[in-house]
């Protein structure tokens, strides 16, 4: 057996252990926090923090074999008209987000905050700095990937359509139907995440891994070396906009174009880059390339520190902030609270998601977003979850990921019987869903 294929065997199968580490270690944490609300025994209390500490320590020799393996953290991130009124907390009025320093980061900020002149606090990230990678040369004018399958999608089925689209330039004659099977809990699923999408090309000898922040640039880089690229954007269907996936397959940078291969709307898909940003930037161009295992070289290159898992989170959070001064729209605001939910600093990311609500969203946009409701369980703002998912699932039906922390914001508030029903809910609406799955589990 080659180095490589050792190298992507322990690569796997580390990954998959501290992504279940974490998982498990999330439902346990929500769990623990209202088994201490609700005074239960103290046996009971006990048992659930060592089990906490069992998994922590799972966490530390995960972290150090990986360390020792790879020498890096390039584990993979892991995760319609009709008006819907969505409320947070008390709007930020009165807090101001100071930039990052421009230095490249790669450590999770210390944040800090400062009385201004005017005594509103700012929020002030301060990472810590490191070398720049050497510039790569300038991609080629042009470039285009074929052969490449094109189908068009059935309903809400528009990951696995690009999942066999970008595996077909490598040859593998798979379609949607043989990818949905694997990655949606049922054919009925409407939401798949990048995570989802990523977790499945291992089983079909691909490669390929899921970064946020994005750039024109990079993805020319990445066609330019034979790497077709899955981007999550906004589709415009019927003057409306939805959540969608597609296949970045070439360029023309003298026209200032891109081609896509789409499931919705054919196998060349021409979209200009301004088009094409604008429509990336609510899903915090978040991309996929995919590629073959000795492509890994090229790949890291390109992406530069953006391999690094943290070094990525923090170029997304200065680019974020970036944003909130230049553009400073809802999708800006919330693109910052996800760089500190990432980063691990729920205070400041629920200040920024906060933020985000001050200004009009396309309603749609909640489907596909769901951090927000984690950080506020996590501030014990139970009721704000339910006030605010309750006309989104009016319109939706099912969202699993929504079930989700609505079954902890009722275990908050001790309701163990509307929590059991919505952890329910959330199974059937995709019953792969491991978190939910845990989350009935552990229901006392």
């Amino acid at each position: 057996m080659s180095n490589l294929t050792i190298h992507s065997l322990l690569h796997h199968f580390l990954s998959k252990v501290d992504i279940l580490r974490k998982i498990v270690f999330m439902q346990i944490k929500q769990f623990r926090r209202f088994l201490l609300k609700k005074q239960s025994s103290l046996k009971i209390i006990i048992m659930s923090i060592a089990v906490c500490g069992i998994v922590s320590l799972i966490g530390v020799v995960v972290s150090s074999a990986w360390s020792f393996f790879f020498q890096d953290d390039s584990s993979s991130i892991l995760s319609t008209p009709t008006s819907i009124a969505v409320t947070l907390v008390t709007p930020l009025t009165n807090v101001v987000f100071a930039a990052p320093p421009t230095d490249t980061p790669t450590q999770t900020p210390t944040a800090t905050l400062s009385p201004t002149s005017s005594s509103t606090p700012t929020i002030t990230p301060t990472p810590t700095p490191s070398t720049t990678p050497t510039p790569l040369p300038p991609p080629p004018n042009r470039a285009y990937l074929e052969p490449m399958r094109h189908e068009y999608q059935s309903l809400n089925n528009c990951g696995p359509v690009a999942v066999a689209a970008a595996a077909s330039f490598f040859g593998k004659t798979i379609n949607q139907l043989d990818v949905e099977l694997v990655i949606k809990g049922r054919p009925g699923d409407k939401n798949v995440s990048p995570s989802e999408l990523v977790d499945y090309f291992p089983s079909i000898g691909l490669e390929s891994v899921y970064r946020l922040n994005g750039n024109i640039l990079i993805i020319k880089h990445l066609v330019a070396n034979d790497i077709p690229v899955i981007v999550h954007q906004w589709l415009e269907r019927n003057d409306e906009l939805v959540g969608h996936y597609r296949v970045v397959r070439g360029y023309d940078s003298e026209q200032g174009i891109l081609y896509t291969n789409d499931s919705y709307d054919g196998p060349r898909l021409v979209i200009g880059e301004e088009d094409f940003d604008a429509w990336w930037r609510p899903f915090q161009r978040g991309y996929i390339p995919v590629y073959r295992q000795e492509q890994t070289r090229q790949v890291r290159q390109i992406l530069g520190n953006n391999w690094q898992v943290t070094a990525n989170y923090q170029h997304f959070l200065a680019q974020s902030f970036a944003e909130t001064q230049t553009i400073g729209d809802g999708y800006a605001f919330y693109n910052l609270g996800e760089g500190y939910f990432f980063l691990h600093d729920d205070e400041l990311a629920l200040k920024a998601y906060e933020r985000s609500l001050t200004f009009p969203m396309h309603d749609l946009f909640w489907w596909y977003h769901f951090n927000h409701l984690y950080v506020l369980n996590e501030a014990d703002e139970h009721q704000q979850i339910l006030d605010i998912t309750t006309p989104i699932l009016e319109v939706t039906g099912s969202i699993e990921e929504i079930h989700l922390q609505r079954g902890y914001a009722y275990l908050g508030l001790s309701d163990v019987d509307m929590a059991n029903l919505e952890f329910q809910h959330a199974v059937e609406s995709n019953p792969s869903f491991t978190d939910a799955i845990i989350a009935l589990e552990t229901l006392p």
